[in-house]
């Protein structure tokens, strides 16, 4: 299962747009967020779901690039070569499924849907985790869920198709203190960022702050001390521990 980022955006200025025309600019017809409303998927890549020997091979055929990570890509020169060996023992069924990828790569560059939507979103699959009759009527701050990232490509994208409008977006990772932010959006150009470094290159202050920041958006209505943070976002065993505590005594267990 992948990390689940929350990820919200905020109309801060409509500018000299209306409402319902920015809600029609990554909303579908339901009231979701829906990526493919900013960016839509290639017909071609809809509804074909081949595993991985089948895109191997097909990369093998045409020769694709290796990835430029040492490990990686000789996993991947590996698994190719593998592939070519057992060429002629495939079936027939797959023949054409391998042969849908070739031709999926000769038309829009890409092979199925999860590579496109990496590249074009930023992460895997649509947006997910939203209310559930949709986003209201009138609402100006919308919140979803994204696998392992936030998506920054695709929110360029729709904040170019909305010139006038300014966006804020704040997003934060299930991995307290990592992978979090916030930064203001206009016509494509950020401002007032405070992004996360990588965890490995943050101080002590640092963490303390986007811990801080990601509970804000992740957990804003819930004690800190259910987590084990204390009042200096510093984690404890005695401090979650103490709030175990303080719990059974409410509940007189």
């Amino acid at each position: 299962m992948p990390n689940h980022i929350t990820n919200i955006i905020e109309i801060a200025n409509l500018g000299d747009a209306d409402l319902k025309d920015v809600r029609k600019a990554f909303l579908n017809d339901k009231n979701f967020v829906d990526f493919s409303v900013i960016s839509p998927v290639p017909d071609c890549l809809k509804d074909f779901e081949p595993h991985s020997g089948i895109t191997t091979l097909a990369e093998a055929i045409i020769q694709t690039p290796i990835n430029s990570h040492p490990l990686i890509g000789a996993l991947e020169r590996s698994n190719r070569a593998t592939c070519l060996e057992t060429i002629n023992q495939i079936s027939d069924e797959d023949w054409l499924l391998v042969k849908k990828a070739i031709s999926n790569h000769h038309q829009c560059g890409f092979m199925y849907w999860y590579e496109w939507n990496n590249a074009h979103w930023g992460t895997k699959w649509n947006a997910y985790q939203q209310p559930s009759e949709g986003h209201p009527e009138g609402a100006t701050t919308y919140q979803f869920d994204t696998a392992w990232s936030h998506p920054s490509d695709l929110i360029e994208t729709l904040s170019k198709n909305l010139p006038s409008v300014t966006l804020n977006i704040s997003y934060a990772d299930e991995d307290l203190g990592s992978n979090v932010g916030t930064y203001t959006i206009k016509n494509g150009v950020t401002s007032l960022e405070d992004i996360a470094p990588s965890y490995s290159d943050m101080t002590d202050e640092q963490k303390k702050h986007f811990t801080a920041l990601a509970w804000s958006i992740n957990h804003k209505d819930e004690d800190p001390r259910s987590y084990g943070y204390n009042q200096n976002w510093e984690y404890s065993d005695e401090t979650y521990e103490s709030f175990e505590r303080e719990q059974l005594e409410k509940s007189g267990a």
